[in-house]
């Protein structure tokens, strides 16, 4: 199964023992971009896009109100955000 066809995802829980800097998350994360495991492409996939895919497919509004709301409607296409979301 090839990256594309399944879409991973980031998840982490920030409160885990393990991890004692919730700032280092994403930055270690990266090192697959760094070390060309990945594209930064498929990087933004793992970190946002299909996240995004992945709560709007039932409910489009899943964003709404929030502070990604006009990112997540950006980068999947989606007609305009809220008025709230641009403010």
């Amino acid at each position: 199964m090839s990256w594309k066809h399944s879409r991973p995802l980031t998840h982490c829980d920030f409160t885990h023992f393990d991890v004692p800097d919730l700032r280092e998350v994403i930055p270690e994360a990266f090192e697959m971009v760094e070390k060309r495991f990945v594209t930064e492409q498929d990087f933004r996939e793992f970190t946002f896009t299909n996240a995004a895919m992945l709560h709007t497919r039932n409910n489009p509004d899943f964003f709404k109100g929030t502070v990604v709301e006009q990112a997540v409607a950006d980068e999947l296409g989606m007609e305009r955000a809220s008025p709230a979301a641009t403010a």
